[in-house]
This record gives structure tokens, C-alpha cells and sequence, in this order.
């Protein structure tokens, strides 16, 4: 089986971000150098990042043509790409996985992991570059790196919350907020999918995707670097979490109510009311959380 590379995956994901933003249409004409003057990369890559949405079923190849979008680029929302997962996207997760469940320890050196995941050194390093570029790990001296606070207890978890209520509703009264018309047409048309069933279908991965868009949107109107890198990170760390929840979709369903009441708002460009709604979502979205359990002691690196 021929190698998928991370790179690639990335792009492709990517692609299909820039059809749901743009709402093209099924059968829609993607070219190659269209795509890469609007991603800024050569044509190369994403020639082979088409080929993996093709082999997805988001697009089919017409012979000397090209690829053609096989479902409206709204429909997208809704669709697992069933794009493959890389060794990179693999490892991540499974160290990650194994710190939250406390089965890594706070300090670790390269070998240590080499040994536990019997992965090549290159992988590895691959893997802790991008952890460090999303601030869950940083180098120490030598081979040994650690890992920053993340959100594997409950100390932590409700630190997380209670520093989501300062920059959260503060990122939507920054004097500076402006939220792109299309962007915002695209939150709501996604958020309105879930509440119309569409939630009780799709993966929990989707799920939280939909859901990180919406938080990392908001932050980056706000129009301040500072808040919107905050916002991002707690973003990231919530990822690591929320894929341990049990998938409580009533829940699921009044987390996109209250989405699209804070859409509202800010459409309506009142956005004292959109922080005020902005609060209570947070405020009650701290109630849905994961269980915090240790693995193993034996199991400890």
C-alpha cells in the first residue's frame, strides 16, 4: 500500500474548508492551479490531495477534464471525508490519548516513547514538533521533552473554563471584532444542519471540528493576535478531552442553539448580548466533561 503523506492529508482538508467557504455546488469545476494560487502551494501537492478526495468520494475525475465536485460544497459539512489517517495523525493521537489518561508521565525522553510506540526517531520528532507548535509539549535539555499543563483532570479542566470566560466573551467586545459576512453564513448553515437532525448522525469528530471552527472563528475577528492565540490553544487542548466523552448528543444539540443565538447577536451587532450568550455557553458547557481516570500503574512511562 503506497504511503499517504501527512502533507497531503493537510491539503486536501484544506481543499475542502476553501469548497464549504465558498458554497460551490455539486459538479463544480476544481482546477489544479486555481487551487494553488488560492492556497499558495504548486500544483503538485494538489494534484495529489484530489486524488485523495476523489478516493473519499467528494469529487470524481473526468479523463483530460479534471475533478468535479460529486455533492454540493454545503453538503460537505455533513460528509466524513474518510480521508486516511497518517502515522503522524496516528501517533499524535495515541500519545495524546495516553497523557490524558495519565499513562505518560510529566517529562519523558525520546527514547522512552521510541521504545513504548516502536516508531521510527524521524516519525517521532515529526510528531513532537507539531505537539510543541500547538503548545502541549515543550523541549527541555537534551532528548527529554515536557509536557505542558493539558486538560487530564479536573483541577485543570476547570481552570480551562474559568479562562475561557475572560477571553471568550472579551474576544466578541474587542473594538476590533468584524466577522466576514460568508463566514458567518457558513457557521450558521452548519449549525442549523445539526439542529435539524444531523447531529444525532454524524461522527464525533465532525462534531467537534463543527464546533472548533465556530470558537476559532469568533477569536480570530476579534481582531486581537493575542486573544485569538489564546482561544486557539484552549482549543487544541480541548480537543484532547472531548474525544473521551460519551456522546451525550441532546446536549450536542443545545450546544448549536446556543451557537446560533451568539450568531444572531452578532449579526444583529449587539455584542454585549452576544458576550452575555457567550458566558452562559461556556458556563454550561463546563457541566458536560470527561471522567478523569488513571491507566495503569504498570502501564506508567
Amino acid at each position: 500500500m503506497k504511503r499517504v503523506r501527512h502533507s497531503h492529508v493537510e491539503l486536501a482538508r484544506r481543499i475542502v474548508e476553501t469548497i464549504r467557504l465558498q458554497g460551490c455546488a455539486r459538479g463544480h469545476h476544481l482546477t489544479e492551479q486555481g487551487l494553488a494560487d488560492a492556497l499558495g502551494v504548486s500544483r503538485s501537492p494538489v494534484r495529489r490531495a484530489l486524488a485523495l478526495l476523489a478516493d473519499a468520494g467528494l469529487l470524481h475525475y473526468v479523463p483530460k477534464q479534471g475533478y468535479f465536485l460529486a455533492r454540493d460544497g454545503d453538503a460537505l459539512e455533513m460528509a466524513d471525508p474518510a480521508l486516511p489517517r497518517t502515522g503522524e495523525e496516528a501517533l499524535y493521537m495515541r500519545i495524546a490519548n495516553d497523557r490524558f489518561a495519565d499513562r505518560l508521565s510529566g517529562s519523558v525522553t525520546v527514547a522512552d516513547l521510541l521504545r513504548r510506540y516502536d516508531v521510527s526517531r524521524s516519525l517521532m520528532m515529526k510528531v513532537l514538533t507539531a505537539m510543541a507548535g500547538e503548545g502541549l509539549v515543550e523541549r527541555a535539555g537534551g532528548q527529554r521533552w515536557h509536557f505542558l499543563p493539558t486538560l487530564n483532570d479536573p483541577d485543570a479542566y476547570e481552570e480551562s473554563y474559568r479562562f475561557r470566560l475572560l477571553v471568550e466573551p472579551a474576544a466578541l467586545l474587542s473594538p476590533s471584532f468584524m466577522l466576514d459576512p460568508a463566514l458567518l453564513r457558513h457557521l450558521r448553515r452548519s449549525h442549523r444542519r445539526l439542529v435539524e437532525g444531523a447531529v444525532y448522525r454524524i461522527g464525533m469528530g465532525e462534531l467537534f471540528e463543527i464546533d472548533a471552527r465556530f470558537h476559532l472563528a469568533l477569536g480570530e475577528a476579534s481582531g486581537n493576535r493575542f486573544l485569538a492565540q489564546a482561544i486557539g490553544h484552549q482549543t487544541r487542548l480541548r480537543r484532547l478531552s472531548e474525544y473521551q466523552f460519551s456522546e451525550d448528543r441532546d446536549r450536542l444539540r443545545a450546544s448549536a442553539l446556543e451557537h446560533l443565538a451568539i450568531l444572531d447577536a452578532i449579526e444583529q451587532g449587539d455584542m454585549t448580548l452576544a458576550a452575555r450568550h457567550m458566558r452562559e455557553h461556556i458556563r454550561v458547557s463546563c457541566e458536560l466533561r470527561p471522567e478523569f481516570t488513571a491507566g495503569p500503574e504498570n502501564d506508567m512511562l
